[in-house]
């Protein structure tokens, strides 16, 4: 797994992390900052393509 890790690009890694928030329920209260954190990982795979990984 570790490995599998240290294969990937950052980008890839971004990306993948913006996937698995996908099927999250974000209307929910114990969730409330889960908006904020797809917002920020988008942001951050907007930055990361910029740069070119």
């Amino acid at each position: 797994m570790l490995a599998d890790l240290e294969e990937r690009t950052p980008l890839q890694l971004l990306t993948e992390a913006e996937e698995l928030t996908r099927p999250l329920p974000l209307h929910q209260p114990d969730l409330v900052h889960g908006s904020q954190l797809v917002v920020d990982l988008c942001d951050l795979i907007r930055e990361a393509r910029g740069l070119g990984y």
